[in-house]
């Protein structure tokens, strides 16, 4: 009952988030010309748009079915695809405690039979996919690009990049992820309850640890991920008819990412779009054009995504029949 209220306050106060940033959105930009912008879409470059995002969809289930390989479980690459979009569906249509990785962990892991090896490899996907955005913010640092002067941009990418450089050593270290432990299970209140987890995470990272080229090409195709999901950001701009800088693009790409994957609102509606706002503005480029920019790319996922619906409903017939055909077997069994 307490875990039940515990939920419904979670949901409404991230409910209530998502309105105060929606009304932020749409009180500082211009809905008519957004609507002006809309109307003289560039349809060649939204077909392109969605070519695209499927493409995406493909290279991170590769790097997915990599790292399962890892674990011993063989799988298709299409099932994989199918899995990504049934997840993509849980995260954007589905304001549930069942985020798009919990829903496509499960049911592989119920198929394979190896749940622990299935969300491992899940984590290490999204662990890699962090490291690789956080290590594309240093492009504006290395360029020493404007943007990166505006208020305490600059110190505030260092320090994640600092953070994330300990990160990656605390998980090839066994000494160091040993300390850091030790102090975690012992400031941290119930803190010992995540001790499994945490040395299982750990463990799994640590089969990188004499395969630092195979972790490299996986680190290599995230990276790839993310400068394609600059180029994305480019084609939704020239879908708009508006021509954009693309090195801009994939300087701002990660700062962006980083801000909308905060889980404060329902399905991140209001801060993704307020983040294109915030970051687009700081390179000069009109808050009508950001917010259009970010609807777009919206509803190209949304379409997408709604597949996962269809693939969710096969899914549920499968084990349905599935269920039916084990229970026939056990009622012959008893005669």
């Amino acid at each position: 009952m307490a875990s039940k209220l515990r939920a419904r306050v979670f949901l409404a106060s991230k409910a209530l988030v998502t309105a105060l940033f929606v009304v932020i959105v749409l009180y500082s930009v211009p809905l008519a010309e957004v609507a002006r912008l809309f109307a003289r879409l560039n349809w060649w470059y939204v077909a392109l748009l969605l070519l695209l995002n499927y493409g995406m969809i493909v290279l991170s289930c590769w790097k997915w079915r990599i790292l399962l390989r890892r674990k011993g479980i063989a799988t298709s690459l299409h099932s994989l695809v199918r899995l990504y979009i049934l997840g993509n569906f849980f995260n954007n249509f589905l304001p549930s405690m069942i985020g798009g990785d919990s829903a496509r962990g499960l049911i592989l892991g119920r198929k394979s039979g190896r749940m622990t090896d299935v969300f491992l490899s899940i984590f290490m996907e999204r662990f890699t996919g962090f490291v690789a955005l956080v290590s594309l913010t240093s492009l504006a640092v290395v360029i020493d690009h404007p943007f990166i002067h505006i208020g305490n941009l600059k110190t505030i990418c260092l320090a994640a990049l600092a953070g994330t450089g300990l990160l990656v050593f605390l998980a090839f270290s066994r000494r160091g992820f040993a300390l850091v432990a030790r102090l975690f299970f012992t400031i941290v209140p119930g803190g010992g309850r995540f001790r499994e987890k945490l040395i299982g995470l750990h463990q799994s990272l640590q089969e990188f640890r004499h395969q630092l080229p195979e972790f490299a090409g996986i680190m290599l195709l995230s990276v790839l991920f993310h400068v394609i999901t600059g180029l994305n950001l480019y084609l939704s701009c020239l879908a708009l008819n508006y021509q954009p800088d693309f090195i801009e693009m994939l300087i701002v790409t990660p700062f962006i990412l980083l801000l909308a994957v905060l889980p404060i609102t329902i399905n991140g509606i209001g801060l993704w779009e307020g983040s294109f706002v915030l970051f687009f503005s700081l390179l000069g480029i009109p808050k009508p054009l950001a917010l259009s920019v970010a609807l777009l790319l919206r509803l190209k996922t949304l379409l997408i995504s709604s597949l996962g619906g269809l693939f969710y409903l096969q899914e549920r017939g499968e084990n349905q029949t599935l269920g039916g055909q084990k229970q026939d077997e056990g009622q012959e069994s008893k005669r």
